[in-house]
């Protein structure tokens, strides 16, 4: 470079030095950004509100379940849809004999037992008033086996399995992890043959009690294992929604462990497709729609669907402001459609067969669209985050956001 001026060798090395700097860092990103690049982006911004925990059990969640019906249907969105809340049902609760000095012996009431005619009329009627959509979320929220045992040591879960028809919820957190073995912690996997058993008898009461087989399924809290992925496949399951991690066993403290796969909606997964629900709306916990309302633009933003995790807890006795609950739902559901008049409702299946047949009206193949949505995605990564000032990244990413960032409706 013998004779350039010094200002113009100073900016090559500049140049060349942010050139180096990101082909390094998009080297070492090349499977998290590959990861963003193949995750499907939507043409319309997509909201389901998705609670678990409701079935077999107390006779109170009826008129909770009403309640939401009646909530959910005095809004519609642009087509005339109404908000679709999901519910990830347990199929059973234990109806346990009990005798002074003798082992327990396990027994199931199922959710068409008479005694839950009323929570099993009003979730066929959500349905039929297209507000609720059922899901599988299993048999019952523990394992059968486990329980069992570990009540002949413990007597509050003893004491919670002779009661019968409690909340799942009052349970230790461990032994509500249906698919893996919290007997003992560190947790050990389930045989391969009771996972089998379990999944086709879950499956079939299923189908059942809604006259169809399961699409969606919901693992308890969720923690399951690739061999029940597989079984979920081999019995008919499409749809797994996850909260972006597979938890696979809970350590000695009994903390939930992962096994470091990261998974984005429209990921395969032992032969499921994978759906993303890492939104949450739990009043019991504080949240207000007035907090969580603003979350919308950055699903959007990002060209994903915004599902949100609100529990049956929020809205039965189990939550002293059970009544707030029920109007800050009101409350977000309106504010969501006075921020975003063109939000699409829809439930977890229909979303998962629209990522599945790449169905237009929803999914977006431009690929301008799904470049902007990319790099919006990007942008969100810690690791890019953290370097991307020092390398021009985010300035570059800033500046291809504004070229291509959509018109004005």
């Amino acid at each position: 470079m013998c004779g350039l001026p010094d200002i113009i060798v100073a900016f090559l090395v500049l140049g060349g030095c942010l050139l180096l700097a990101n082909t390094v860092l998009l080297a070492l990103l090349r499977k998290p950004l590959l990861a963003l690049w193949r995750e499907p982006a939507l043409r319309v911004p997509v909201v389901i509100f998705e609670s678990d925990d409701w079935g077999a059990g107390p006779t109170e969640q009826a008129s909770a379940l009403r309640r939401l019906r009646l909530i959910l249907a005095r809004h519609t969105d642009r087509s005339g849809r109404h908000p679709v809340m999901t519910l990830g049902v347990t199929l059973a609760a234990p109806a346990v004999q009990v005798h002074p000095g003798a082992d327990l012996v396990y027994a199931r009431r199922l959710l068409d037992d008479p005694a839950y005619a009323p929570i099993l009329a009003e979730i066929r009627q959500g349905i039929g008033d297209g507000v609720f959509a059922a899901q599988l979320h299993g048999m019952e929220h523990f394992m059968p086996a486990v329980a069992c045992d570990v009540a002949t040591r413990e007597p509050a879960v003893r004491d919670w399995l002779a009661r019968g028809d409690q909340y799942s919820e009052l349970l230790p957190d461990r032994l509500q992890s249906r698919w893996i073995d919290a007997r003992q912690l560190p947790s050990t996997e389930h045989a391969e043959a009771l996972i089998e058993a379990e999944v086709a008898t879950e499956v079939k009461v299923f189908s059942q009690l809604f006259g169809h087989a399961p699409a969606v399924v919901v693992p308890n809290t969720f923690a399951w294992t690739r061999a029940v992925e597989q079984a979920w496949a081999r019995h008919g399951l499409r749809y797994l929604v996850t909260c972006g991690r597979r938890f696979v066993a809970r350590d000695v403290a009994g903390k939930l462990v992962d096994d470091g796969t990261a998974l984005r909606n429209g990921d395969g997964s032992g032969g499921l497709l994978c759906l993303v629900r890492d939104a949450y709306f739990e009043p019991v916990k504080g949240h207000r729609a007035r907090d969580t309302a603003p979350m919308l633009q950055n699903y959007i933003d990002c060209a994903r669907p915004l599902l949100f995790e609100t529990h049956r807890c929020n809205f039965t006795a189990l939550n002293p402001a059970a009544e707030q609950a029920f109007a800050e739902l009101d409350a977000l559901i309106a504010a969501l459609l006075e921020q975003c008049p063109h939000v699409r409702f829809l439930s977890t299946e229909e979303l998962g067969d629209a990522i599945a047949s790449g169905d237009r009206t929803v999914i977006d193949d431009r690929l301008t669209m799904r470049f902007r949505a990319w790099l919006q995605r990007a942008s969100r990564l810690p690791a890019l985050r953290r370097y991307a000032r020092l390398s021009g990244a985010g300035l570059l990413i800033s500046l291809l956001l504004l070229v291509l960032r959509p018109q004005a409706d």
